[in-house]
């Protein structure tokens, strides 16, 4: 299809390139710096051209001022943050569950280097942080990004978002989901660790002769492999149903904005 290649098109173009690539530096796996740079532009740029072509026909003239185009601008890149920041808010959940896992198992000092966040974590983090990030991509989760942007069009089109109070205020009970999918995920194990140190505490006051301190380290361990190992198997429905919520609330989040 022949596109006509205006100043108006033009600007639209920016102002939907600009939304895309801040909702690709912010989302999950595409924001990670693992990423080229030169992929997220240019994958942005190819999104842009090809969902602007959905509203070619009723495109707005923009405010000729420099100053108000400028403000445009940088309402997209707010719509952008937010919608990759409610998609990131699941996975920072199940990553959650792998830091109080990794506490409890007493592995917090082993630190390795999370592939998602560029940050030191220990290996139960990494471990949970990888599973979610598989999760993510086997329920098309990159898929469901690029319908999100597209829907961020239904309700916004370019140059007409206005970022206001109620919308940041939707953020928070949002916000909250991190801290409910991380005890979801890391109950079965943290609570079969505080039972474990509880057993311990009651060995060393009936049997001071021991060393429990020395012993209580790889039986947590111990104790928390095995619990995971049982519970994996159901730990994948668990995660694909928080990451089914995310999706929901971010799918009622731009349907009521």
């Amino acid at each position: 299809m022949a596109v006509e290649i205006s100043g108006l098109y033009l600007e639209h173009l920016f102002l939907l390139f600009v939304r895309i690539l801040a909702l690709l530096m912010s989302a999950p796996i595409f924001g990670h710096r693992s990423v080229p740079r030169l992929a997220k532009i240019g994958l942005a740029g190819l999104l842009a051209h090809l969902l602007l072509q959905i509203s070619i026909g009723s495109l707005t003239p923009l405010p000729d001022s420099v100053g108000h185009f400028l403000l445009l601008t940088a309402h997209e890149v707010v719509l952008g943050l937010l919608v990759g920041f409610v998609a990131t808010l699941a996975i920072t959940g199940l990553a959650m569950a792998g830091s109080i896992v990794g506490t409890s198992m007493g592995l917090s000092v082993a630190n390795l280097l999370s592939p998602l966040t560029s940050e030191p974590v220990a290996v139960a983090d990494l471990f949970y942080t990888l599973l979610a990030a598989l999760m993510f991509l086997s329920l098309g989760g990159h898929h469901w990004l690029i319908r999100s942007i597209a829907k961020t069009l239904d309700f916004a089109p370019v140059g007409t978002f206005q970022p206001d109070a109620q919308a940041l205020a939707d953020l928070i009970p949002l916000s909250a989901t991190i801290f409910v999918a991380a005890l979801r995920i890391a109950l079965p194990v943290f609570g079969a660790v505080m039972l474990t140190n509880v057993a311990l505490a009651l060995i060393a006051r009936s049997v001071p002769q021991m060393n429990v301190f020395i012993l209580g380290l790889p039986l947590r361990v111990l104790v928390a492999l095995t619990v995971l190992a049982v519970t994996l198997p159901s730990m994948g429905p668990t995660m694909a149903a928080i990451l089914k919520e995310g999706m929901a609330q971010l799918v009622a989040l731009l349907e009521t904005s």
